[in-house]
């Protein structure tokens, strides 16, 4: 078995209300272990930044469907690796959301005040959910 990392960014669309991301998490909490994904999720109202571990067939059927849902916009491929580990193996779907930590956090791995997961590199994006799920 392969293992894969998907890294992607993508913003809220006016379908996504707090019952969407509630759904979201459920689904992950649900569906991943079955499929051998682990994970993290950051949100912050306007845009997430998800970070995706496991198989690599489960990761791309994932990844298609997180592609057309109609949550999400702009979604963005930020790193797409083969990997000999997985970083956030505690969880089916770590969930972080918006904080000051958050914030600042942000601003020490892009280059704006706000967190955008847009202004990240993909290995800035790696660095920032490892530090803000550990917290």
């Amino acid at each position: 078995m392969y293992l894969t990392r998907l890294i992607y960014a993508s913003s809220k669309t006016e379908h996504c209300t707090d019952k969407g991301i509630e759904g979201i998490l459920a689904a992950a909490e649900r569906n991943n272990p079955k499929y051998g994904l682990t994970g993290v999720l950051c949100f912050n109202r306007k845009h997430f930044l998800q970070c995706l571990e496991g198989p690599r067939d489960p990761i791309n059927t994932l990844y298609q469907r997180i592609s057309s849902d109609s949550r999400h916009s702009r979604v963005t491929l930020v790193e797409y690796c083969a990997t000999e580990q997985r970083f956030f193996d505690q969880w089916a779907m770590k969930y972080v959301p918006d904080s000051k930590k958050m914030q600042t956090l942000a601003f020490r791995y892009s280059d704006c005040n706000d967190f955008d997961p847009y202004r990240m590199s993909a290995a800035s994006a790696l660095a920032f959910l490892q530090a803000v799920s550990s917290q």
